[in-house]
């Protein structure tokens, strides 16, 4: 017998309950037995039998919010993906039931094989790849390492590196690196990374230290600005790499007229403060800076992973 309940109730009981409201007042209010908002309640996800159970005639229960087409897909969205794909829809149906590209839907379902789509899956594997920071290959693979770090002391290039890797294991594919994995690895300062072993100096056989910059505009001579020694490219490794607090970035963001938003985040744990200012004038911004590096909690610059934001304030 099919269940009398669908992604509608799932989501106004979550609603509800978003309120604060008791479960008791949250089953009055939905139709949904007290046991069933209850099991809701401490549920991650609509129950399997829901997504199991959703039709093409109306995925997700018929009443879907709005999305950006720039939005990931989420749980609910595969859900729907699901439903669809096993009633025969095509990819461009789906994908206007979703608000989405119909591409989006041809790489989702090309992911796994013919008829083994299963949304919970997918949305663990997308919850696992969307995990920052990620660990380079080179740190992970021994075998990839220890070639990269043979060749460099052969002083290969990075490109030759790269190149004699696909030509000397041409059906491995683990063994692939990019010219560019390799040149990160040696600039970049953070854990694992190829400067525990090789000094960047004496790793490439330019010697430089440091990259050349990737801009084509001509550089300013005879100038002089108030961020001459603070430079974005002047910054140490470690805050590039964000492997440790401390490091901060501000912003002005200019809206119309003379209304601005000053923010300062922190690099490491993305902790942020944000002010709102009616005048954009250095002084006033510099002043405004000033008091905000003095509120600033001392334990946002210790060694944490999540901080809250806090709301901007006028």
């Amino acid at each position: 017998m099919a269940h009398r309940y669908g992604m509608d109730d799932w989501r106004a009981v979550r609603r509800e309950l978003a309120t604060g409201r008791t479960v008791r007042d949250v089953a009055a209010r939905t139709g949904v037995s007290r046991g069933t908002v209850h099991r809701w309640a401490h549920a991650g996800g609509p129950p399997d039998w829901m997504w199991s159970e959703m039709g093409v005639a109306e995925p997700g229960g018929g009443t879907r919010p709005a999305r950006s087409p720039r939005q990931r897909l989420g749980y609910e969205d595969r859900c729907v993906i699901f439903a669809m794909a096993r009633e025969g829809a095509t990819h461009a149906e789906i994908a206007r039931a979703l608000g989405c590209h119909r591409t989006t839907v041809g790489r989702e379902l090309g992911r796994c094989a013919a008829g083994a789509y299963d949304p919970r899956l997918a949305q663990r594997a997308a919850e696992e790849s969307a995990r920052r920071p990620r660990p380079r290959r080179v740190d992970s693979d021994a075998r990839l390492r220890s070639y990269v770090v043979r060749g460099l002391a052969e002083r290969w290039s990075p490109r030759q590196i790269s190149a004699r890797m696909a030509s000397e294991y041409p059906d491995d594919g683990r063994m692939r690196l990019s010219h560019e994995a390799i040149y990160q690895a040696l600039y970049v300062q953070g854990r694992g990374s190829l400067r525990q072993e090789l000094r960047v100096e004496l790793a490439l056989r330019s010697g430089r230290s440091s990259r050349r910059p990737r801009s084509r505009l001509p550089e300013r001579r005879g100038r002089r600005t108030w961020v001459d020694g603070c430079e974005v490219s002047l910054r140490p490794a470690e805050a590039e790499d964000r492997s440790v607090p401390g490091h901060w970035e501000g912003d002005l963001v200019v809206g119309p007229g003379t209304a601005c938003l000053v923010t300062l985040v922190e690099r490491r744990t993305r902790y942020l403060e944000m002010r709102r200012l009616d005048a954009r004038d250095s002084r006033t911004v510099v002043d405004l800076l000033v008091e905000m590096v003095s509120a600033v909690p001392v334990f946002v610059n210790e060694k944490v992973d999540t901080l809250p934001c806090r709301r901007p304030t006028d």
